[in-house]
C-alpha cells in the first residue's frame, strides 16, 4: 500500500468523514443528550480516532472480501456506540441511522469510482488527487440531497414512530446492504476480482435498490404513523361531537324543566302559603324537601366557547361518573386568540389521559386538578394534575401509551406538536404518584405547520 500521509490520502479521508458528521449534527443537534457540548465533542473524538485506526488497518494491510465485512461492521458497531452515548435514541435506532450513513458514505465513494471508471477504464486509488477530488465534488453534489432525505424522511419517521416494534428488525436492512456492498460490490471487490466488465452497470442499479428501498420504508413508517394520528384525532372529533350532543339535549331538557317549573310555581307557592298558615311545619319541611329533590342541577358552565365548554363538561360528568374528585378552574375570555380546534385537541388528549389513569386507580383517593387561564391577551396557560398508580413508561423524550404495548402515546405526541407550532412550552413531570401537565402557548408567534 502507498503511504497513509499523502496529501490525497488524508483529503479523501477528510472528505469521507465530514459529511458524516455534518449530516448527524444538523439532523440530530436536538437529541443531543445534556450537557451536549461536552458529549459531542468527546463523540467526534472519539468516532475520527476509531475512523482513522480502521483507515490505517484497512490499507496497511491485505484484507480480503469477508475481513474487509468485519472490519465495517466493527467500524460500524463503535460509531453506534459513541452515537448512542451523545444522542437520546436507543441502540436500535442508532444502528439504522449509522448504517444508512455508512450507506451513504460508501455510495459516494462507489459514485466517484464509476466516473473516474467510466472516463479512464480504471478505478481510482483512495491516495489519488484525481479521485480526492472527485470525492470532494460528488460529496458537494450529494450532501445536500443527503440532509433532504434526513429532514424529510428520517427525522419524521424517527419523530412519530421510533418506539413501534419495526424498529426492532428494520436495522437489518442496511447492515445487510453494507455487507452485501463490501462483499461483492465495492471497488476492492472488483480489484481483487480483476475483471471490471460487470462495473458498467452494478453501481447506479446498487444506488438506486439501496436508497430506494431507505425511502419506500421510512415512507411507509410516516404513513402508518400519520394514519395513527388521523385516528386519534378522529377520535377526539368523535368524543367532541358526543360532548356536544349530550351538552345540548342537557340544555334543551334544563329548558323544558324550567319551563314547567314555572308553570307549576303557582301551585307550589299555594300549597307552602297552605302550611304556613295551618302552621304545619312538619308538612313544610316535607313538601319543601320534596319539591327540591326534584329541581335538575344546573349544567356547569366553564368558558364561553361552545366547543371548549362542551369538551370540559364531557369531561367532566365523566370524572364524577368515576368517582374522581375533580377541581376544573377556567378563566377565559369570550374570544380567545387560539383556533378552538387547535385547544380542543391539546385539552381533549390530556383529559382523556387523565381520566383514564385515574379510573385504572385501585384506591378511591383519585383527583384530577385543571387550570386553564389567559394569563395576557396573548399567553395561554393549561395545568393537569392527576393522581396515578403504576409505572409512568418513557422511551427517550416520549411517553409510551398503556393502551398498546410500549406504543408511543399519539395522544401526547399531537400536544407537543401543537405547543411547539405556537412556540410554547411543554413540561411533564411525574412524582409521589401525581402527573403534572404544563403547557403554555404564545399566540404572538404566527403558527407554522406541523411537522410530519
Amino acid at each position: 500500500r502507498d503511504s497513509l500521509m499523502e496529501p490525497a490520502f488524508l483529503l479523501s479521508t477528510f472528505f469521507y468523514i465530514a459529511p458524516c458528521f455534518a449530516l448527524l449534527v444538523l439532523s440530530f443537534k436536538d437529541q443531543f443528550r445534556l450537557p451536549s457540548l461536552r458529549r459531542v465533542v468527546t463523540g467526534i473524538l472519539l468516532f475520527l480516532a476509531v475512523t482513522f485506526i480502521a483507515s490505517r488497518l484497512y490499507f496497511s494491510f491485505y484484507w480480503s472480501s469477508l475481513a474487509r465485512s468485519f472490519l465495517g461492521l466493527a467500524g460500524i458497531v463503535s460509531a453506534v456506540c459513541i452515537f448512542t452515548i451523545v444522542v437520546s435514541y436507543h441502540f436500535v435506532h442508532s444502528l439504522f441511522i449509522i448504517s444508512v450513513v455508512k450507506s451513504y458514505s460508501e455510495g459516494v465513494i462507489l459514485t466517484v469510482s464509476y466516473i473516474h471508471f467510466l472516463f479512464t477504464g480504471t478505478l481510482p486509488g483512495f491516495n489519488s488527487m484525481i479521485g480526492a477530488l472527485l470525492i470532494i465534488l460528488v460529496t458537494l453534489l450529494a450532501f445536500p440531497l443527503m440532509y433532504l432525505f434526513f429532514k424529510k424522511l428520517m427525522r419524521p419517521a424517527l419523530d412519530y414512530s421510533y418506539t413501534l416494534p419495526p424498529w426492532k428488525y428494520m436495522w437489518v436492512i442496511p447492515v445487510s446492504q453494507n455487507l452485501i456492498y463490501t462483499l461483492t460490490i465495492s471497488p476492492d471487490f472488483f480489484r481483487d476480482l480483476g475483471d471490471y466488465s460487470e462495473f458498467y452497470f452494478i453501481p447506479p442499479l446498487w444506488l438506486l435498490m439501496c436508497f430506494s428501498s431507505y425511502i419506500i420504508f421510512l415512507r411507509m413508517i410516516i404513513s402508518v404513523s400519520e394514519n395513527a394520528n388521523l385516528q386519534e384525532r378522529l377520535h377526539l372529533s368523535e368524543t367532541l361531537l358526543n360532548a356536544q350532543a349530550k351538552h345540548a339535549e342537557l340544555l334543551q331538557s334544563h329548558i323544558e324543566e324550567t319551563r314547567r317549573a314555572r308553570h307549576d310555581l303557582h301551585h307550589h307557592i299555594l300549597a307552602l302559603n297552605g302550611f304556613l298558615q295551618a302552621r304545619d311545619w312538619t308538612q313544610l319541611e316535607k313538601y319543601l324537601k320534596d319539591y327540591t329533590a326534584h329541581i335538575p342541577e344546573t349544567q356547569s358552565v366553564f368558558c364561553k366557547d361552545p366547543a371548549l365548554n362542551a369538551l370540559l363538561c364531557h369531561y367532566h360528568e365523566n370524572a364524577k361518573e368515576a368517582h374522581i374528585d375533580t377541581s376544573f378552574t377556567v378563566s377565559l375570555p369570550e374570544q380567545l386568540p387560539f383556533p378552538s380546534t387547535d385547544l380542543c385537541v391539546i385539552l381533549g388528549n390530556l383529559l382523556e389521559n387523565a381520566v383514564e389513569a385515574c379510573a385504572r386507580m385501585h384506591s378511591p383517593e383519585k383527583f384530577i386538578r385543571l387550570s386553564f387561564s389567559m394569563t395576557s391577551s396573548t399567553i395561554l396557560v393549561l395545568v393537569i394534575e392527576n393522581s396515578f398508580e403504576g409505572t409512568i413508561h418513557r422511551s427517550g423524550n416520549s411517553f409510551l401509551s398503556t393502551k398498546a404495548a410500549r406504543r408511543k402515546g399519539i395522544g401526547i405526541s399531537s400536544v407537543i406538536q401543537l405547543t411547539e407550532s405556537y412556540n410554547g412550552v411543554h413540561k411533564f413531570e411525574y412524582q409521589d404518584q401525581v402527573f403534572k401537565v404544563s403547557i403554555l402557548l404564545n399566540a404572538k408567534t404566527e403558527k407554522g405547520a406541523i411537522a410530519r
